[in-house]
């Protein structure tokens, strides 16, 4: 009868298999991260302490960026454009309400332009985007 020594065990683990599974998912969460919101415009809203807790889902959101430059929903546009690109945006659409999304640099004349473009011509709803200030 033969009795094996219990003192003289020898554990080995393979760490390729353990570096090609690391590798993956380090690739995994790049990729995942960068997909979340590839299209976001980057933008410093105004502050404002009174943020609708419950907002509405808008139809479209209308952008300006410190450049002047406009967006719908991440789409280029021009204030000669805005109405008919919007009119496309809004078709067939019941209630539609705007976002608009501007940055703290632009002027106040530009967004009253885009303001009655949605309110009087287009008969639409329109919110205007803040954000909570730091206390």
């Amino acid at each position: 009868m033969e009795l094996r020594d219990k003192r003289h065990r020898q554990v080995h683990l393979e760490a390729g298999a353990l570096s090609d599974i690391l590798f993956f998912l380090l690739i995994f969460f790049l990729i995942t991260s960068t997909m979340a919101n590839p299209n976001v415009i980057k933008l410093t809203r105004p502050k404002s302490s009174s943020v609708d807790k419950d907002p509405k889902k808008p139809t479209a959101i209308v952008s300006i960026n410190t450049a002047g430059e406009m967006f719908i929903n991440h789409t280029p546009t021009s204030m000669e454009t805005l109405q008919p690109d919007l009119e496309k945006e809004l078709s067939g659409k019941e209630d539609p309400a705007i976002l608009l999304n501007v940055a703290n640099e632009v002027t106040v004349e530009k967004v009253v332009q885009v303001m009655e473009v949605v309110q009087y011509k287009l008969k639409a709803k329109i919110s205007l985007a803040t954000d909570k200030p730091k206390n």
